[in-house]
């Protein structure tokens, strides 16, 4: 029978992870064999920093006053307190502890001794030690001992807390110089506000534009007594292709030219000097060049356009 398009990608899958299967237990199987056999013999390799110490908090039972000579230790009993494990599931690790959670076992064992030196020191901590044996002179001692702690720790905190919290404080110059916001600026450039008298100032009254045109503009060949004269001269004698036929003409067009760029460029000039810059609070110089420098690049734009 034919095959449905579905039915076989089934088929081939659970082939495929079959195969899988069976490829990573033939893999897997040697090296188990080489662990069992390792193990067994109690071969102590270089791998013997992957050793662990079992306890009662991970269901063996724990030893502390244990002192065994690894020399003359015996196979079972060493068997029983240490272990080796490989991890066989797609790690390419060579070998790693039996519990993974060997850290966190050191770390409760250093937290239950310590919680356990406190607490001795807590409930028997006396500094107050007058060497009496009446119950009540040493339990007040103890108990004025706690209190000592608890104000000593109280005031470290506070002491601590004090010194790291930033304080703000919020101090106003009338009118300071130029001199005294500078250095005010530099110690507290983040936080430094300082509201302006006036909001709006016409650029005019802090830049200065001068503008440059070409030579010609400024030379007396676009004077009108200039093309006047050569208007004037008499052609009857010149060749009708001598550029002194059409000189005047092509004087008079390049005034033109000169003027109507004479003129955009002043009436632009004039525009950007009465506008305004508009700002609440007082700039720094690297923020008021920025301004400038956008206002006159408009300006810029503004004059090529027309």
């Amino acid at each position: 029978m034919l095959l449905t398009e579905e039915l076989l990608e089934a088929k081939v899958q659970a082939a495929v992870s079959l195969l899988h299967q069976t490829t990573s237990s033939i893999r897997t199987q040697p090296i188990t064999i080489v662990h069992k056999v390792t193990q067994a013999n109690q071969l102590v390799t270089g791998l013997s920093r992957n050793y662990i110490a079992v306890t009662e908090n991970f269901g063996l039972t724990q030893q502390p006053n244990m002192r065994v000579d690894i020399g003359y230790m015996n196979v079972s009993l060493y068997s029983g307190q240490f272990g080796n494990k490989y991890i066989l599931n797609n790690s390419t690790l060579v070998c790693s502890c039996q519990n993974d959670e060997n850290i966190v076992m050191f770390i409760q064992l250093l937290l239950q001794s310590f919680y356990k030196i406190v607490c001795n020191k807590w409930n028997t901590g006396n500094i107050f030690d007058s060497r009496s044996l009446d119950p009540l002179v040493i339990r007040r001692e103890i108990l004025s001992t706690r209190l000592y702690i608890v104000l000593i720790i109280s005031l470290i905190i506070l002491t601590t807390y004090t010194s790291l919290s930033n304080l703000i404080e919020n101090k106003t110059v009338i009118s300071p110089s130029q001199s005294i916001y500078e250095n005010l600026q530099q110690k507290y450039a983040n936080s430094l506000q300082c509201s302006c008298t006036k909001i709006s100032i016409p650029y005019g009254s802090f830049v200065k534009i001068v503008p440059l045109f070409h030579q010609v503009c400024s030379s007396d060949f676009i004077s009108q007594q200039w093309i006047n004269s050569i208007f004037q001269t008499n052609s009857t004698f010149i060749w009708p292709i001598d550029v002194r036929t059409s000189l005047s003409a092509m004087w008079q067009l390049i005034r033109t030219f000169c003027q109507s760029s004479i003129n955009i460029t002043t009436d632009a000039m004039n525009q950007f000097d009465n506008s305004l810059l508009i700002n609440t609070m007082l700039l720094t110089e690297e923020l008021l060049e920025a301004k400038v420098q956008a206002a006159l690049y408009l300006f810029l734009m503004e004059v090529l356009l027309k």
